[in-house]
């Protein structure tokens, strides 16, 4: 009787050598990102960045690493009622979610909502350019899918917290948010961004 083919996917390897070599571009080893919870991720993941680093996605069986974009995400709030968010709304706050409390309008001292921030400008974010929107993406994949994705969502929010290299960690979530998004209408994007009026500005 001829066997049939296990259904699971697997990463080819021309996706592989691309992450490593993002990877490897961006210099993550030696930028201090690799964190302990990051080196420690959920199951010892293949889809985590020492897994990935190590070579091991490219193993028979296992689960294809994925990740949406923030402009994914987005799209999903707008138009589709945030139907593959999962353990968060796009009104939550950010500065709660993520435990700071520096994401708040300087006009008004409102904070931001997740949905917010992933429409900030480059330039607005507090931090450093789009940190904080792909910290969201990375969260709500996180949440999703936390095998496929390499981390839970606790990992991210505590990286979020503990990073010494702002740039760098952008870097890394915007690699792991762009490894193919595995869910429903997985071709959404949306760009729209909000008034910047009352932006906090980076520098702090």
């Amino acid at each position: 009787m001829k066997k049939i083919p296990d259904p699971i996917e697997t990463i080819e390897p021309t996706q592989v050598d691309e992450s490593r070599r993002r990877f490897t571009k961006a210099g993550f080893a030696g930028s201090g990102i690799i964190l302990t919870v990051a080196s420690q991720p959920v199951w010892g993941n293949h889809c985590s960045v020492s897994g990935m680093m190590s070579g091991n996605t490219s193993v028979p069986h296992q689960v294809p690493c994925g990740g949406c974009t923030p402009g994914y995400w987005k799209a999903n709030a707008i138009k589709r009622g945030a139907a593959s968010w999962v353990g968060y709304q796009p009104g939550d706050s950010f500065n709660a979610v993520f435990g700071v409390g520096d994401y708040i309008r300087v006009c008004d001292n409102h904070p931001f909502t997740l949905l917010e921030v992933m429409q900030m400008q480059g330039n607005d974010d507090p931090r450093c350019p789009r940190v904080g929107g792909h910290a969201v993406a990375a969260l709500l994949n996180a949440a999703s899918f936390p095998e496929a994705y390499g981390y839970t969502a606790s990992n991210i929010i505590q990286m979020f917290s503990n990073y010494s290299d702002c740039g760098a960690f952008k870097d890394m979530l915007d690699m792991l948010n762009n490894r193919g998004c595995p869910l429903n209408n997985a071709n959404d994007n949306n760009n729209s961004t909000v008034d910047t009026t009352c932006y906090s500005k980076p520098g702090k």
